[in-house]
């Protein structure tokens, strides 16, 4: 059916069409109602408004929470919450969960703002639009008008006319008002505006959409409720009561307020479950409200029993990339859950952490979520074993294996004989079975909550103890194979692989293993995902005919040439070129937002510029740099490097690269990864028995041998190896981290203290100062015992800090007192940082290095003893006389000192980046014809360039500096030179017109060089006479 009445919808010259036709099928006919605006936006064409009489859903964002808590008044929050427990006396019983979240609710209602749903407005006007632009498109309106009632020539050419001048003048206004938005981005503007700045650019907006975050249509809940939650039955739990381990026992004991400090600040804010409860709410709870949190909590954990909110799940389904939005398994489904039940697990989490740690419960091939270890460990291990396997011209198949839906289909049953048999106590297990067991999910879809489903199997995604569970649940794996394969996992992913000196013999061997690992995987209610499992085949052999598959009738699996594991393109000769390609296709998005932004002459300051090709380019080269840096095509991404660092500084193509580098203080990729790698690898040296340690040491040892390596360079972490081992002496070792003796770090008394002006010495303790010095390239570290006039003198290796000479004085201070057995004990030292790092080493969830933990290993011995001892912080050269006097003896312990080989990580990093910093000033020195004019300018590599300390200055006056500092800018030499001219002269006519000519003779700027002249005189700190070397020189007249 056709909808035009007939109205003319094309206005051309003096003639009137009805050229838009309206189409609409049967069924709908009689619902629509069609007309003819007055309005064409400044086309021939008048807009056509048809209104479909269809009910519609509003397209309506909703927020992640019902509070806001930026606008939060959490004084008076925590003012209503204390009244309400006091008049509830909520905290003199054990009050239930539901009367705490009544009276944080409560509270909330009357201090925090709510937000308010946002309705899409389709007529939004975009940032730049002011009354301006409205009086423009007024007058627009006004004359199309006049040319409808009165269609001849004359009206009909200024209809065009007014068209065409408002369409300028709105594109005027569009990138004046760009401009200007952009420019105002400097160093000094919140990371926040400028990552806001780049979502927008993005097309990132706060909307989930229905293809994009997979809220689904109400028809098709039942479909993913039976898909997420199918039919299932209760499960028979036997807990075995008789297994059990000594400190077990440790594990049930009541949470303290210390470990509820620990779990609630390292809460990132995140999405509330159903109860609307989020962590701003809990982190800002009065003493009082967290004492009655505490207490709710224990008394789950003495006696686990079900909380209905704690089990209930709000599930979002967001749809993976390039997917069917109608198949189930398109989704990716994340609970959200309560905030209160979170931060509970994730007290629970720590004391499973703790004990699985330090009874090494877990295999040494599962890396996933563990404390000092990452993806890059398993990466690095395989790699090393491919290069050992063509070292020994051997075949060496992998198989990377998928699990299909590996948490959700873990069976509560079997994981709960699991926890049992490794002796966790019934009642523990208990607590982690209700996390898991007969959860309530619901799906959110568009503004409703769908009808609720319970779930009998399966972990959490996105569930706080999930990954720690499934590790636990899947720690058998390892044994299950041949000895000669071999294993490595991260959390779900695996890769299992086998090498032999016959394709043939390795492929059975592969064969009988994933025979194996299904059986496996079956007896655990797991199963294979075979369409996303590969094997891919490394060699240096040349193989003709690569078989396509490897099945055995049950299963049929893919051998590819490129496999992706854990976010690397793995290919059969290791070139890493399939990588490389993804990387630039990711990166070219990237690089496009970054020129949106910077134009040469106008946009962001370049050090904005650079801070976000680090943040949205560079970290993409740094992760897996270790393993692709020695390809052969890792020009690929030197090219994006070259290209984006370009953009940011507004630098010529003809730029040369060793320049564009230095300028931006971006290191070289190849450099950098060396850099990183040496780091990387300096953490590993201090696990004692590492297995990648041990691995990199016997590649090494079979590439000084073989002929295969001795006219190609090494693998950059063999160049690490060879590097670090030659600080290994300083390195600390050990073989369980000290963070995990001790579940529960709770002294009553505060250790670390200020000293004050009266009442902070007294005559029966033992008074000991310490101080740390560094002279040149001498450091000492000195211990003074006031009570018996005592000095102790170290002297550290020349490159320790001051501040590792600080903590040593700290650290054998403390180990000399527990000694001696003396009774109470007092440590001065003026390094404030050691003291406020000592004190919240424990509220860390990263372990930090072993002396922190050493040290309160010895105060907890020291306090066991029924002794006391205390760090006191005294202001340094305050007069304090053993202060004073422990300076002194620092200084001389910096050359005559005993010696000790105590570093810190830091004092090593500094080294290591010292390391890559001269590598990266030689390549700079090399370069022997390129660049010179530069090089005479700067010869001087550094991290941080010259602009970084013009951070008020615009990008036009930065840019021109750094084209002129280059000797590639716009001016008649150069561009002769690039062939974009015919002539280099100078257009005054009178020399060629190079920089020197156009800034120190050119007549046409006499003026100007006149006042630049008259403020150098004035400011007298450039050689005369001057010259152009010796101007560019000076940053002071950069301004």
């Amino acid at each position: 059916f056709i909808l035009n009445n007939g109205k003319p919808t094309l206005f051309f010259k003096n003639n009137k069409t009805v050229v838009d036709i309206s189409i609409c099928s049967d069924d709908i006919y009689h619902q629509i109602q069609w007309e003819v605006l007055d309005e064409s936006l400044g086309s021939d064409h008048l807009l056509i408004f048809m209104n479909i009489q269809v009910e519609f859903i509003k397209n309506i964002i909703h927020p992640g929470s019902k509070w806001n808590s930026k606008k939060a008044d959490w004084d008076k929050y925590k003012k209503s919450i204390e009244d309400n427990i006091v008049g509830k006396r909520l905290e003199e019983t054990i009050g239930s969960y539901d009367e705490l979240m009544e009276v944080i609710n409560e509270a909330a209602e009357k201090s925090i703002p709510i937000k308010r749903p946002f309705f899409i407005k389709r007529n939004m006007k975009p940032y730049w639009w002011d009354l301006e632009c409205e009086e423009l498109i007024k007058y627009r309106k006004k004359v199309e008008k006049i040319y409808r009632h009165n269609s001849n020539y004359h009206n009909f050419m200024e209809c065009n006319r007014v068209k065409a001048e408002v369409r300028r003048k709105l594109k005027i206004k569009k990138k004046d008002s760009w401009q200007k938005y952009i420019t105002e981005l400097k160093p000094k503007t919140p990371i926040n505006k400028i990552f806001n700045v780049v979502k927008s650019l993005k097309g990132h907006i706060n909307i989930i959409s229905n293809t994009k975050a997979g809220f689904i249509e109400e028809e098709l809940n039942n479909k993913f409720l039976n898909f997420l939650a199918p039919a299932g039955m209760k499960s028979n739990f036997e807990i075995n009561q008789e297994i059990r381990r000594n400190d077990t026992d440790l594990l049930m004991l009541p949470f303290t307020s210390w470990e509820l400090d620990i779990a609630i600040k390292n809460c990132k804010n995140t999405a509330p479950g159903i109860d609307n409860v989020d962590y701003p709410m809990i982190k800002n709870l009065p003493k009082v409200g967290k004492k009655v949190l505490l207490k709710i909590i224990n008394k789950f954990w003495l006696a686990p029993e079900k909380v209905v909110e704690w089990t209930q799940h709000i599930i979002l389904l967001f749809l993976k990339k390039n997917r069917n939005p109608e198949d189930c398994e398109s989704f990716r489904p994340i609970a959200l859950s309560s905030c209160v039940c979170k931060t509970k697990d994730r007290m629970i989490k720590r004391r499973l952490e703790w004990w699985i740690e330090k009874n090494k419960i877990l295999p040494e091939s599962q890396f996933g979520f563990r404390k000092g270890m990452s993806t890059l460990d398993p990466l690095n291990i395989l790699i090393t074993d491919i290069h050992l396997s063509n070292i020994n011209n051997k075949y060496l198949i992998v198989f990377f294996a998928d699990i299909k839906s590996a948490y959700d289909s873990v069976n509560p049953s079997i994981l709960c004989k699991i926890l049992t048999n490794l002796g966790l106590t019934s009642r523990f297990v208990w607590a982690i079975i209700q996390a898991v067991y007969e959860r309530e999910i619901f799906i959110r879809n568009r503004n409703k909550i769908s009808a609720s489903r319970i779930v009998y199997k399966g972990l959490p995604q996105g569930g706080i103890l999930s990954p720690l569970l499934y590790a636990l649940y899947v720690r058998e794996l390892e044994g299950i194979f041949t000895r000669d394969v071999k294993i490595l996992q991260y959390a779900d992913d695996v890769a299992i692989y086998v090498s032999d000196t016959t394709l043939e013999t390795a492929m059975l061997k592969m064969k009988i293993n994933i025979n194996k690992f299904n059986k496996w995987l079956v007896n655990k209610g797991l199963s294979l995902s075979y369409k996303k499992s590969s094997i891919g085949i490394f060699t240096r052999h040349r193989i003709k005919n690569i078989p396509r598959f490897l099945s055995n009738g049950e299963y049929k699996i893919e051998i590819k040439n490129n496999n992706n594991f854990l976010g690397i393109n793995l290919d059969q000769k290791l070139t890493f070129k399939t990588h490389f390609q993804n990387i630039s296709r990711k990166t070219e998005k990237c690089i496009n937002l970054i020129r949106l932004i910077n134009r040469t002459w106008w946009g962001s300051h370049p050090t904005v510029a650079i801070n976000l090709y680090k943040t949205l380019i560079r970290a993409r080269f740094d992760y897996g740099s270790s393993i692709f840096c020695n390809s052969k095509n890792i020009g690929i991404l030197d090219k994006i490097q070259y290209k984006s660092i370009r953009i940011c500084i507004g630098a010529m193509k003809s730029t040369p690269i060793k320049n564009l580098l230095v300028e931006s203080g971006e290191m070289p990729l190849r450099i950098r990864a060396q850099m990183l790698c040496d780091k990387f690898l300096a953490r590993k040296m201090e696990v004692k028995g590492s297995i990648l340690i041990k691995k990199i040491s016997n590649l090494a040892s079979a590439i000084k041998i073989n002929k295969f390596w001795k006219n190609k360079s090494f693998p950059i972490i063999i160049n690490s190896l060879l590097f670090i081992n030659k600080y290994k002496k300083y390195i600390k070792i050990y073989d369980n981290h000290l963070y995990y003796n001790k579940m529960i770090c709770n002294i009553s008394e505060n250790i670390f203290i200020e000293a004050k002006e009266s009442n902070w010495k007294k005559q029966k303790e033992d008074h000991f100062y310490t101080d740390g010095s560094k002279i040149l390239e001498n450091v000492g570290s000195a211990i003074y015992h006031e009570n018996n006039n005592e000095k102790i003198l170290y002297k550290l290796p020349n490159f320790a800090s001051v501040y590792s000479a600080e903590l040593l004085a700290i650290y054998l201070t403390v180990k000399l007192a527990k000694k001696r057995n003396m009774k109470e004990i007092n440590i001065y030292t003026d390094s404030k940082a050691s003291i406020n790092k000592l004190a919240n080493i424990y509220n860390n969830s990263k372990l930090q290095e072993m002396v922190y933990y050493e040290i309160w290993q010895d105060i907890w011995e020291i306090y066991s003893k029924g002794h006391k001892i205390k760090i006191i912080w005294v202001k340094g050269h305050s007069e304090v006389n053993g202060n004073e006097k422990a300076d002194i003896y620092a200084k001389m312990a910096s050359k005559e000192g005993k010696i000790e080989n105590f570093i810190m990580r830091k004092d090593l990093d500094k080294i290591i980046k010292e390391r890559a910093m001269k590598e990266w000033q030689e390549d700079v020195d090399n370069e022997k014809t390129k660049g010179k004019f530069y090089k005479n300018i700067n010869d001087k590599v550094t991290t941080k360039p010259w602009f970084y300390h013009f951070s008020e200055q615009d990008r036009q006056l930065i840019t021109t500096m750094n084209r002129i500092r280059f000797n590639h800018g716009c001016f008649p030499s150069h561009l002769y030179k690039i062939g974009s001219v015919q002539s280099p002269q100078c257009l005054c006519g009178e020399a060629i017109g190079d920089m020197n000519h156009i800034i120190l003779e050119c007549g046409r700027y006499k003026n100007y060089r006149d006042i630049l002249f008259k403020e150098l005189y004035n400011d007298n700190k450039i050689n005369k006479p001057f010259n152009l070397i010796g101007i560019l020189k000076y940053y002071g007249c950069y301004n």
